[in-house]
């Protein structure tokens, strides 16, 4: 910024010497064009820097962006296998309940079924002692 200005300024002077200084001779008239020449490839030379560091900037902030966008998939990603890896340690514990669950069914059936067997077998011994009892 503090250059462009004193690039300026500079311009602004080197006008004033021009007009100051008409010329008299053909040498004068070809210093003026020499001059003239010397601030139109200074002030192209000033465009192409600008335009490159605009490109520049825009590289960098280009770049940026790209980083952001891959922290943001790799935050999505990890956030994806977080919650894979909880939905799967999920489905462990229910498999493991209902495992569980199931083999306390077994054993609860099977208690039930030596129950009633064990009923049935002392219904028949009383009902064949009464009937021991009722032939003596």
């Amino acid at each position: 910024m503090e250059q462009e200005q004193r690039q300026r300024l500079r311009e602004a002077r080197l006008q004033e010497q021009l007009r100051q200084q008409e010329p008299v001779s053909v040498i004068g008239g070809a210093v003026m064009v020499s001059l003239l020449e010397q601030m139109q490839i200074d002030k192209k030379v000033r465009k192409q820097e600008e335009e490159r560091n605009k490109q520049r900037a825009l590289s960098t902030q280009a770049a940026e962006h790209q980083q952001k966008i891959n922290l943001e998939k790799r935050q999505q990603r990890e956030a994806q296998l977080s919650q894979h890896c909880m939905q799967e340690e999920e489905a462990k514990k229910k498999m493991k309940r209902t495992d569980i669950e199931w083999r306390e069914r077994q054993q609860f059936e099977q208690e039930k079924q030596d129950i009633s067997r064990e009923y049935d077998a002392k219904i028949l011994k009383l009902e064949e002692q009464n009937e021991n009892v009722g032939k003596s």
